[in-house]
């Protein structure tokens, strides 16, 4: 009995000195929700800023390689207990990621969280820089707040004016971001490529296509892909040759084809889409082939013109033509990302091992040299199920 009441006491006095060591009260936190990456290169990024009328960064460290920018939003004012602008922005330099947040220690009132991280967008300058982009790819993967369904984007320009733009009733630019993406499901033309897809393919390929995004003063646009290689980026896919990538790998959802039949622009909608990719060997070639089939609606004729739209033939010649419209869209992108960038963007080496090990045994050593040579071949099946309502 005596022994039981010691027990009894040492389990209460465990609970009690239980607790949190590294608490930080949540209005302490700085509550990231969007991240900007860019080069650093002293002279022309000093001269710009001043032109700009922005603010110069610290040269304390003529070894600064990165500059890095936060927006978190004002936690106070949104929940209407505060004043002030809807976010607040800081950027810093440094050697190295982890430098800059440490640095940020020195200056910022809130200790800061990634937890809610929506976005990562690098400048182009660094996307092409490897040893920075392999650098910042590695802090990323190995940060235990940043979670693999966020998104990261590429931009033409430098990634610290995508966080500077007034987005309208968004005060977390971060989640504005995350609801344009949510376009994709009707929209095609931009990649979908989240971060976990981009670190996998990286590992397995070496190769990814990251979203695109540009910036002007109110608002953002995302459309488009970078192309990275050998960690770095080498070039980009305009919207168009995204979308038909994506129809390509099998993610594009929905789309909308515009078609010219009769001297009439045909807008076709595709509400549904399925693409199965099968790799084979013929007389020694390679070849890639894509069946694909869509189901899609009219959405637009000419006003006046009774019946054609229920005239069999009509329709038939229509879906006809959205195939073959999209089949010389994948052609094309097939051969820029095989021959100008050769870049196995549809990670056609993993398809190999993991479907026909016994050719991937054979051509394994030399899928550098033989990618670029690979046949492709590509059948759209389309369908159009629906014309509107017309006379």
């Amino acid at each position: 009995m005596h022994r039981e009441k010691i027990l009894l006491l040492l389990l209460i006095m465990t609970i009690g000195a239980t607790g949190c060591w590294d608490k930080v009260e949540i209005e302490n936190r700085a509550f990231v929700t969007a991240v900007a990456i860019d080069k650093f290169e002293p002279k022309k990024d000093q001269e710009a800023r001043q032109e700009e009328g922005k603010a110069k960064v610290p040269e304390d460290s003529p070894s600064n390689r990165y500059i890095v920018t936060y927006a978190y939003p004002n936690t106070g004012l949104i929940a209407g207990k505060g004043e002030g602008e809807p976010r607040f922005q800081f950027t810093a330099t440094g050697k190295t990621i982890s430098d800059i947040n440490n640095g940020l220690a020195t200056r910022m009132e809130g200790s800061l969280f990634f937890g809610h991280v929506k976005l990562i967008v690098l400048g182009e300058s660094l996307a092409k820089d490897e040893q920075l982009m392999r650098e910042v790819l590695d802090a990323i993967e190995r940060s235990p707040q940043i979670g693999r369904k966020i998104s990261l984007m590429i931009t033409p320009g430098t990634a610290e004016d995508i966080l500077a733009v007034k987005a309208p009733q968004e005060p977390a630019l971060g989640l504005y971001i995350r609801n344009i993406i949510e376009q994709q499901k009707r929209t095609a033309r931009i990649a979908d490529a989240d971060l976990g897809y981009i670190l996998r393919s990286l590992h397995e390929s070496k190769a990814a296509v990251v979203p695109r995004i540009v910036a002007s003063e109110k608002e953002v646009k995302i459309a488009g892909a970078a192309v990275l290689k050998d960690y770095k980026q080498i070039g980009w896919l305009g919207e168009l040759e995204t979308r038909a990538l994506m129809f390509m790998m099998n993610k594009a959802g929905q789309a909308n084809i515009t078609v010219e039949m009769d001297k009439i622009l045909l807008p076709v909608h595709i509400y549904h889409a399925s693409t199965d990719i099968r790799i084979e060997e013929k007389d020694g070639e390679i070849y890639t082939i894509f069946d694909i089939s869509m189901e899609g609606e009219l959405q637009q004729h000419l006003f006046e013109v009774k019946g054609q739209t229920y005239d069999d033939k009509y329709l038939k010649k229509l879906e006809k033509t959205v195939s073959k419209e999209l089949e010389q869209q994948i052609q094309d992108v097939y051969k820029k990302i095989q021959k100008e960038y050769e870049t196995d963007l549809l990670q056609l080496n993993e398809r190999l091992r993991k479907n026909k090990p016994d050719l991937w045994e054979k051509v394994k050593k030399q899928w550098d040299e033989i990618y670029p040579r690979t046949k492709m071949a590509v059948h759209v099946a389309t369908e159009i199920r629906r014309i509107g309502v017309s006379r």
